[in-house]
Order: structure tokens, then sequence, then C-alpha cells
């Protein structure tokens, strides 16, 4: 099913609402089981899919691109995560991502030990504040802002503090699937509610970059492929890029 230009809400794709229950009601005895979240098996890119393995809590435990010989393992600890980048050469790089005290990343460090970025989150766990890092010295800045659960936009501020470019969201109405908790990456914070329509970056000195995105979703709702429609300053491409869940 093809994602429409003005979609509709659909019970397939929306997800349902929770059902106050009255007083008068006797209580259930039981609460029914959650069903379990069927978790994204490989995405396939343009250049070939990229398997996805999990742990017994969910979490992403490898990725291998298909038979590449390049593979990513993850390890975990109770304040940090080990990422270990693998080559057919079998030559590794190892990174470190330390955790706050809510198990998300605050800290990116790559295999020099050098800090890259880190991260703030509000109290919801959403991603407010990003700071890049060179050297030691701060460069960048991103700040996020979200409306109704949606990232809406992103201000980009150099070191000193001036801005140097926005990115901005639209959103269709169907409910976003492809969240940090079905890729296995809830350490990242907390996803969007609804399915990015159209991104657009534009920059002090007048660079844009815009991307819209088309989906198509299987009988339960869950987005199967993701059109990528880019005009980089003029320059127009396209990349598909699909979804196979467990």
């Amino acid at each position: 099913m093809k994602y429409p230009l003005f979609p509709r809400r659909g019970c397939a794709i929306l997800p349902a609402l929770l059902c106050s229950v009255l007083m008068t009601l006797p209580a259930c005895e039981k609460e029914e089981a959650r069903e379990p979240l069927r978790k994204i098996h490989a995405i396939v890119y343009q250049n070939g899919p990229a398997v996805r393995e999990y742990d017994a809590q969910g979490r992403i435990s490898r990725i291998t691109q298909g038979n590449s010989g390049y593979n990513t393992y993850y390890t975990y600890g109770s304040r940090e995560i080990t990422t270990t980048y693998t080559t057919p050469n079998n030559e590794s790089t190892i990174e470190k991502l330390a955790l706050n005290n809510a198990g998300y990343v605050a800290e990116w460090y790559n295999k020099y030990g050098e800090l890259k970025y880190s991260r703030d989150y509000d109290a919801g766990g959403y991603l407010v504040r990003q700071h890049f890092y060179s050297n030691g010295a701060k460069y960048q800045t991103y700040k996020y802002d979200y409306v109704d659960g949606d990232l809406k936009s992103i201000t980009i501020a150099a070191a000193a503090g001036n801005p140097t470019g926005t990115i901005t969201y639209e959103y269709y109405d169907a409910e976003n699937t492809l969240t940090n908790e079905r890729l296995g990456t809830p350490y990242l914070g907390g996803s969007n509610k609804h399915l990015v329509k159209t991104y657009l970056y534009s920059s002090i000195t007048n660079t844009t970059n815009r991307i819209d995105y088309t989906y198509e979703f299987d009988e339960a709702g869950l987005v199967t492929s993701e059109r990528r429609l880019q005009n980089n300053n003029g320059q127009v491409s396209s990349e598909l890029l699909e979804y196979q869940y467990e």
C-alpha cells in the first residue's frame, strides 16, 4: 500500500486511542498480555541489506552488512555501550558511548578516546541539545524543538552561539513505526510520533537541502519501504529503503 498524497486517518495506520473505563464497570481481573514488539530484522539499502540482531533485552547487538565482511557489534555495560566495527581484513575500530542516569547516550568518544559529541534530554527522554567537539573544543550546537511529540525544528549554532542554519520538518498523520525501540536503540531517546514527510535544511549562506519522503505499508501498518527524493542545491537524487521484520 503506497502512502497517499493526502493521508487518511485509518485504524490500520494510526495508533489506537486508549479507552477509559467507567467506574461502574467491574475491573478486569487480569491485564491482557501485550503483544511482543516486532523488531526490524533488516534494512535493505541500494547496495544491499543490513541485517540486525538483538540481545535478550531487545537491544541491537550486531549489524551485518550483507556479504561485505563489514560488521558492527554492540556490547552493553551498566553505564556505557562499546561499539566495535570490523572489516573484511579483520581490522577493528572501537568507540564508546557513555550513558546518563536515565540510560540515554550522554557522550560519544571516537577510537582515539576523543569526545565527539554530548547530548542533553528533557524529562520525557527527548533529545533537546547536541554539542559537537573537535580536538577537545566545542564548535557547533544543535537545539531541538518539538510540537506534540514530533521534532519540528533544529537550530544550528556555532560555538559562539550565533545561528548558522535551521532544519524544519513536516509530518504525515501516519504513526511512526520506525522507532528507536523497534530498532533496538532505546538509548538514543524518544522517537517522533508520526512519519516524516519533508526535511528542509537552510543555511545563512543560502544553501538548501530538501528531502521528501513517501512510504508503503503492510497490513499491520508497519512501514515496508521508504523512498527519499532529495534536492541538494539543485542536485536531485533518489534513495529507496526497504524494511523487513522479525
